[in-house]
This record gives C-alpha cells, structure tokens and sequence, in this order.
C-alpha cells in the first residue's frame, strides 16, 4: 500500500493481480518453448492475419475468459501493468543479450588476437570453441528472447480485450444517442 499525493492511502487491486497471475500461468515462457517444439502448424507468424488464428487458440479464449470476469477500470489498469511487463522484460532481454553475446565472444577474439597459441595449449580449436560458445549462449539469448515474445503476447491480449470493450461502449452510446434522438423527434 502506498500514499497518493493527498495523503490517502491506494491499494493495488487484488482481484485484478489474481487475474494477472493466471494469465501469466497460462502465457508462461516454458508452454510456449514446449508449444513451438511440438506444434504442427508452429506459432511462426509468417501469415497477414496472425490474430485470427491466434484467437482460437485456447490460451486467449481463457486469458479472454478471465478479462471478462473484470470492470473496464481493471482491464484498463491490466493494459498498463502489461505495457510496464513488457518494457522491464525487453530491458532485461537487451542488457543479457549484449552481455551474454559480447563479453564472451570478445573475450574468445581477444585471447586469440593476444595469444594465439592458449587453443592449442588447451587442446581445442578457436573456431570450435567460438561455435560452441555462440551456440550455448544462443540457447540462453534464445529462452530470453521468448520470455519477451510472452510478455508481448501477454499485452496483446489484454490490449484486444480493452479495444473490444471501447468499441462495445462506443456502439452502446451511439445506440443511446439514436434513441435519445428518436425520442426528441
């Protein structure tokens, strides 16, 4: 809990970081490594239209589910929690992909430019090493980079769900306008 600038005291709603947390659950990193692997259509987004296919899959019928249990305030309150998640996640990914591609690769150029001859004293190749290293730390960068790719699917959906309801509202009052008009006629 925390004080606004008029002193009262403003809570984080519960109901709403429940729903979060589900929705993390059901976007976690892990389902989507194992849902790549074993997909026969992939989740490659190489199609104009990727929304259409994305909504039948199951995990945004229930992260739909779950928003709809939620007033527009929440949903509201969600988007930008999510839009926070995705910038705090992409800053993460960037500093450990420069970290963990950079230093080793520079390390590895460097102890070959300074002392060629260490690869061979350990008994292993430079372009070997260089290969094995790329790829270990591609495997990191790789699980990094879908963490990202979640919290971004993450956003969308919510994004989606808060568009649904303004364009709802926005017909709804429009409804109402014409029946006020008809009625004043």
């Amino acid at each position: 809990m925390s004080q606004d600038q008029t002193g009262r005291y403003v809570e984080t709603d519960k109901v709403a970081l429940g729903v979060w947390k589900r929705l993390t659950e059901t976007f976690s990193t892990t389902k989507l490594l194992v849902a790549v692997l074993i997909m026969r259509h992939g989740s490659w987004p190489f199609r104009k239209d990727d929304l259409g296919n994305i909504l039948s899959s199951q995990r945004w019928k229930l992260g739909l589910g779950l928003l709809g249990g939620l007033d527009d305030d929440q949903v509201d309150f969600l988007e930008r929690y999510a839009a926070i998640n995705v910038r705090r996640v992409e800053q993460v990914f960037r500093a450990n992909a420069l970290f963990l591609v950079t230093i080793p690769i520079g390390a590895l150029v460097a102890v070959n430019e300074v002392a060629p001859e260490f690869y061979g004293f350990l008994g292993v190749d430079f372009v070997y090493t260089l290969i094995a290293i790329i790829a270990a730390w591609a495997a990191a960068v790789g699980v990094l980079f879908a963490a990202l790719w979640r919290s971004r699917d993450l956003h969308d959906l919510v994004s989606f769900e808060q568009a649904r309801r303004l364009h709802a509202n926005a017909k709804m009052a429009a409804a109402e306008n014409q029946t006020a008009e008809a009625d004043r006629a």
